[in-house]
C-alpha cells in the first residue's frame, strides 16, 4: 500500500498478484495462525466477522491492487500450478521470445487435459482466423452462431474465411429452451450434412446457451471436435466460455448431460 514501495517494484521488475477470495484467505489465515500468536493476522481473525474484515480490506487495497502487471487466482491452486502461472507471467511480460497475439492473452486456463489460452481485446473478432489457424490448423470450420447476436457470426465466419479457411454458417436460436436433447441433435444433423470431421473446428458465437450446445457437439461428434467459443454476452464471458465446461438440459434439471472439453 505504500507508493514508494510500489515505485521500487515497478522499477525493478514484474509485479505479481496472487488473489483470492475472501473466505479462501479466512480459511489460509485460520490455518496459520497458530504460528503467528500476537500478529496481525491473529487480530484480523478476531474480530466479529473475520471474512467480512478481509472483504473490506480487499476493497480498500483494490486501487493499488489494480496497478500490478499480471494477477493469478489461486483460490483452487496448488502453490506449484500457482508458480507456474508466475513463470508464465514473466515469460509473456519480460520482454523475450512471445507468441502471435500474446498482447490480448489475459490468461491460460491449465487443466490435465491441457491449456487453453483466454484472448480480451477491443475490437479482435476479425483476427479470429489468424488465432485459429495459427493455434488450431483446421481445414474446416463451423460457426454455430446465435441468430439474435448481431453481425458477430457473420464476422466470425468472414474471419475464418480471410484466412483461408473453410467455414459454414450454422445459425440457431438462444435461450435455455434451445439447451437440450433436441438442440444438440439439430448441431449433429447439421454437421453430418457438411460432412464435419475430427480435424475440422467448431466456433460457437453467441451467449451462454449457443456456447454450451457449441461446445457439447464438439465434445461429442466424432468422439471430439476442436471447439473455439467467441462469447458475446457478459455472463458468457465471465462463465459459461471458461473452462471447457459444456451441458445440456434434460426435463429433470440443468446441466445433466455434458462433458468438460477443451
Amino acid at each position: 500500500m505504500d507508493a514508494s514501495n510500489r515505485e521500487l517494484m515497478e522499477q525493478s521488475g514484474i509485479v505479481v498478484r496472487l488473489e483470492a477470495r475472501p473466505e479462501t484467505l479466512f480459511d489460509r489465515l485460520r490455518r496459520q495462525k497458530k504460528d503467528e500468536r500476537g500478529s496481525s493476522t491473529s487480530r484480523l481473525l478476531e474480530a466479529d466477522d473475520p471474512v467480512e474484515e478481509i472483504r473490506v480490506l480487499k476493497a480498500e487495497r483494490q486501487p493499488a491492487y489494480a496497478l500490478v502487471d499480471w494477477t493469478v487466482h489461486t483460490d483452487r491452486m496448488s502453490p506449484e500450478v500457482a508458480a507456474a502461472d508466475v513463470v508464465h507471467a514473466w515469460e509473456s511480460l519480460s520482454g523475450g521470445d512471445s507468441t502471435p497475439f500474446e498482447e490480448d492473452l489475459a490468461a491460460i486456463i491449465r487443466t490435465p487435459a491441457g491449456g487453453c489460452p483466454v484472448w480480451v481485446g477491443w475490437d479482435i473478432l476479425d483476427s479470429l482466423g489468424e488465432r485459429a489457424r495459427e493455434f488450431v490448423r483446421p481445414s474446416a470450420a463451423y460457426v454455430v452462431g446465435d441468430s439474435g447476436a448481431a453481425d458477430h457470426p457473420h464476422r466470425a465466419l468472414e474471419s475464418l474465411r480471410n484466412a483461408g479457411i473453410d467455414a459454414e454458417m450454422l445459425l440457431m436460436e438462444g435461450g435455455e429452451l434451445n439447451k437440450s436433447v433436441d438442440g444438440a441433435r439439430k448441431e449433429y444433423h447439421r454437421l453430418a450434412e457438411q460432412k464435419a470431421e475430427r480435424g475440422h473446428l467448431v466456433v460457437g458465437v453467441g451467449g451462454g446457451v449457443v456456447g454450451d450446445i457449441a461446445g457439447f457437439a464438439a465434445a461429442t461428434y466424432v468422439r471430439g471436435m476442436d471447439c473455439v467459443l467467441v462469447p458475446t454476452t457478459l455472463l458468457s464471458q465471465l462463465d459459461a466460455s471458461m473452462g471447457g465446461k459444456t451441458a445440456i438440459d434434460l426435463p429433470h434439471g440443468k446441466n445433466l448431460v455434458g462433458a468438460f472439453h477443451l
